[in-house]
């Protein structure tokens, strides 16, 4: 199942305007990396749950990420994420590894993922490891 990325309106409101300034000032050393960065996080993104794993289509990047190596996936605030949102869901795997994503229905998403990976387990809003 495919799921679309979510970007905070505000957000997405705040750096534009920020782009805008810098380029409206005349500073287009700050304001053309700005407008470039600001393209890659609003470019939609793509969270698909496949027969192989869990694959992310971004901008510049596209990633597989094998259920079986995914150790939890929990709702998360703030922080390092690949879409202009606050709120988001932060993909733990491998050996310390982790990605956070912004799907526009994390309920259904989780539940997906849930479906599709049977060594992670509920717990409180996300899923984590099971220890058998």
């Amino acid at each position: 199942m495919t799921y679309k990325n979510r970007n905070d309106w505000w957000l997405v409101a705040a750096f534009f305007l920020g782009v805008s300034a810098s380029l409206g000032a005349g500073l287009y050393w700050v304001g053309v990396p700005m407008l470039l960065l600001f393209a890659l996080c609003v470019y939609p993104q793509k969270y698909e749950t496949t027969d192989r794993g869990l694959l992310i289509r971004a901008t510049l990047f596209q990633r597989l990420i094998p259920y079986g190596v995914i150790t939890q996936a929990e709702p998360c605030t703030g922080g390092r994420s690949l879409a202009l949102a606050i709120d988001g869901i932060a993909i733990r795997y491998g050996l310390g590894s982790e990605l956070r994503i912004s799907p526009a229905d994390p309920g259904a998403f989780l539940a997906d993922l849930a479906s599709r990976a049977p060594h992670l387990k509920r717990q409180g809003h996300g899923l984590v490891l099971a220890l058998s």
